[in-house]
Formats: structure tokens, sequence, C-alpha cells
């Protein structure tokens, strides 16, 4: 389940989709490197908390930590996998 976690975190349309508390709970107990994935949907969650919204709102989260945290090609991803986002970040 750890690499299944890990392959979530890499792929923003599947991060989209993904169960957040187990992502959570996978985050928590991972020792791994630091990746991506997992530094923008930290972020995200630490900046507009954890509740339950849908998953267009959700993208605009992740591409605001992504470009947030200067990870650009992340933030087109996140972009590419929900176009319909309600709102996007042009700079942060």
């Amino acid at each position: 389940m750890s690499e299944e976690l890990d392959g979530v975190l890499a792929d923003p349309a599947r991060l989209l989709t993904a169960d957040r508390t187990a992502v959570r709970d996978h985050i928590t107990a991972a020792n791994g490197p630091e990746r991506v994935g997992r530094e923008v949907f930290l972020q995200a969650e630490a900046i507009f908390g954890g509740a339950d919204v849908a998953s267009a709102e959700f993208a605009s989260w992740l591409h605001f930590a992504a470009k947030a945290t200067g990870h650009e090609e992340y933030a087109e991803r996140i972009a590419t996998a929900e176009p319909g986002m309600p709102w996007r970040t042009v700079w942060a």
C-alpha cells in the first residue's frame, strides 16, 4: 500500500480522487525522502485545512501550494488534471 500511495502523491490526477485521510495517514507513517507531491499536499492542508471539498476546489488548493513552493511543473500537472478549478494561482 505504501508504494501505491507514493504513486498517488506523484500523480496529481490520482491524488485528486484519493482518500485524503489515507494519504495523510501514509505521509505520517512514511519515513521516505521528501517528494514534491508530499510537500504540496502537506502545504495545501496546512493553509486551507482538511475540510471535505470538491475535487476541483482541492485542485485549486494543490495548485496554490505547488506555485507557492516553486513546483511549477507539478502545478501545471494539477491544472491539466482538473481544468475546472474554480480559481488558479498566477504567482505566489
